[in-house]
Parts: structure tokens; sequence; C-alpha cells
């Protein structure tokens, strides 16, 4: 679900997996306009126990193929007893997204006793233009004095 801030250009995927815990898509969505993702959030309502579970997060362009958005296969990790996650860095080529390309939140492995409840949230910052943020302030732009 997206939800507009403060006029702001910001949106927010929001996804909730209720139960246990299984490997697989849980969540796909079409992203409706070019954005960069600026941060990541995730927790459990409920540790797992023994190993880890490692939550994806892909960027799927427009007929093409599904691919993580992080630089190492730690990805989102929740530790065994752990509802916090660790998370991999974000790749800079794969935080753009343009419109039309579709975001997926994947559960790649889970604990040997599942977790329960998981939340991911993923903040959009919305881009007009290659590597041009809007919502610039116009004294943002000036060059200094």
């Amino acid at each position: 679900m997206g939800i507009r801030l403060r006029n702001l250009d910001e949106a927010i995927l929001d996804c909730f997996v209720p139960g246990n815990a299984s490997a697989g898509v849980k969540f796909r969505a079409v992203v409706p306009f070019r954005c960069e993702v600026s941060n990541i959030f995730a927790n459990l309502g409920t540790a797992g126990i023994t190993g880890n579970m490692i939550t994806d997060v892909n960027r799927r362009p427009a007929g093409g193929a599904s691919a993580t958005i992080f630089s190492t296969a730690t990805k989102i990790t929740f530790a065994t007893t752990a509802t916090v996650a660790t998370y991999s860095a974000v790749l800079a080529a794969q935080k753009v997204f343009e419109a039309g390309d579709e975001i997926e939140v994947e559960i790649d492995s889970i604990h040997t006793t599942p977790a329960v409840g998981l939340h991911v949230m993923v903040l959009f910052q919305k881009r007009s233009a290659p590597d041009v943020v809007t919502n610039q302030h116009p004294s943002a732009l000036l060059p200094a004095a």
C-alpha cells in the first residue's frame, strides 16, 4: 500500500505477512512512478528459533527478470531469537525503480521453528528525471555564494 506523506513525494510500501513464515514471494506490487528506495525497515512479531530467516526485496523491470536490490546474500536477516533485522547495503543500480517496475518482498529461507508476523516497510522518494530528486526547495538549487 502506498501512503503519501506531507506532500513530500514519498511513498511507503507496507507489507505484513501474518502467521508462520514460509519461503516464497509474499507481496508483489507495480510501482506507479519513478522513485528511489530511501530506507527499509523490517521486524517480526515473534522470533524464529534455530538458523536465520533471510528476506529479500526484489526489483523486476517491466518485461525483465527479478533481481535483489541488496549487495550481499545476507539481505534482510533475522538471526535466531531476534525480532529486529540486520541489513545488507542496497545496490545503487538497483534502488531506482521506473514506473511500471514491480517490487517483490520474498522470504528466501526460514528458521527451523518459523518466525511469526513479518513486517517490511520500504520508503520511496519520487524522482522526476534521472538523478534528480523532486521537491527540492529552490534555494537549494542555487550556487553557493
